[in-house]
């Protein structure tokens, strides 16, 4: 196990939790805690905030978009962190006016995100799930402008939770866990109770032919190697936008939109998106893990105008780690990936499949 892990009892963190939430307005209004791989530590937050506050006036942010698009019906207060923010745009000192005899500057456009503070109003308690897949300045414009009290729920062991080790974190699981979900705790050495050899999903080795890496299947193919993101990525820069294909986006702003329904949509960086259509002059996409749809353009350059992409049949481990999988096959180099990243994979996906390139 990992040695700077801080491991505490889960009763223990029920208690440290519900002693956060019924603290005083004078003290510390942020709290972060951890839960491993198995652990139901966002269970256990909720029902435990619940003691002290109405469910309708607790605020759930989540730092994956996958979870909030599996939702059989939408929770109003269950939101994508990005919801609660929107870009400001910062003229560049070129636009400005500026004497004759001094030369223009040429300067690109800046983009500031700011948070939307009425969209916190009327909740009590902020609880913010997988938060270590949110840069940690958005934690921080919270942390400073939400008034009553904060929870940050990570998992110290991910790949993007480097920087919380040593929080108070559960790592025990009181209920059946998938294969997979048992072989990424046991990397780190932590048992797990029972294993439900019912839910489907491996984690074996395959063949993959080069021609194969990155085409558009049910497999999300991801790589530690730069050679080979860059080199399948290079033919699908240079091909025509298909259906079905996968996109994240790269624009630095936030982007509203409106799907089937009318409902609004938050589109910020690395959000996944598939076409559905590729009509003109606007394409028909759908957010990953959703059925949810709007009409974009898409570029492979950043032009100001529609949404800034890059192909995503095949991705960098840090770019695939904000999404969840039914399967993905991992397209392996000269260096093997981390723990941390093999640990990562398992979390994300069913079913994990690695090939040699």
């Amino acid at each position: 196990m990992d040695q700077k892990l801080n491991v505490i009892d889960i009763h223990e963190m029920i208690d440290l939790i519900e002693t956060h939430f019924y603290g005083s307005w004078g003290s510390d209004n942020t709290l972060i805690v951890g839960g491993v791989a198995g652990t139901s530590i966002f269970k256990n937050a909720i029902h435990s905030c619940m003691k002290h506050y109405d469910f309708i006036r607790i605020l759930v942010l989540d730092g994956c978009r996958d979870y909030i698009g599996l939702l059989r019906k939408p929770v109003v207060n269950y939101m994508y962190y990005l919801d609660v923010f929107y870009s400001v745009r910062i003229p560049s000192l070129s636009s400005i006016e500026h004497p004759f005899y001094k030369p223009a500057l040429k300067q690109k456009e800046q983009v500031q995100l700011v948070l939307d503070e009425t969209k916190l109003r009327g909740y009590n308690a902020l609880i913010v799930n997988h938060a270590e897949l949110i840069p940690r300045d958005y934690l921080n414009a919270l942390r400073k402008t939400f008034a009553g009290r904060i929870l940050f729920i990570v998992d110290p062991l991910d790949a993007n939770g480097i920087y919380y080790n040593g929080i108070p974190t559960i790592v025990d699981s009181l209920t059946k866990q998938s294969p997979l979900i048992a072989l990424a705790r046991s990397l780190y050495n932590i048992d797990t109770r029972a294993v439900d050899r019912k839910v489907k999903g491996s984690f074996k080795e395959i063949k993959v032919s080069k021609r194969s890496v990155g085409k558009i299947d049910i497999n999300q193919y991801i790589t530690n190697d730069d050679l080979i993101l860059e080199s399948v990525r290079d033919k699908q820069l240079r091909s025509n936008f298909r259906r079905n294909q996968k996109f994240i986006t790269m624009n630095d702003d936030v982007q509203l939109f409106c799907d089937q329904d009318g409902a609004p949509i938050i589109i910020g960086q690395n959000s996944m998106l598939s076409i559905s259509t590729t009509s003109k002059p606007l394409m028909k996409v759908r957010i990953h893990s959703s059925t949810r749809q709007f009409y974009s353009n898409l570029s492979y350059v950043d032009n100001g105008y529609g949404l800034y992409v890059k192909p995503a049949n095949i991705m960098s481990i840090p770019e695939s780690l904000h999404h969840r999988y039914q399967s993905i096959i991992v397209m392996l180099g000269e260096r093997p990936p981390s723990t941390r990243d093999w640990y990562s994979l398992m979390k994300i996906a069913n079913t994990v499949s690695f090939a040699h390139y």
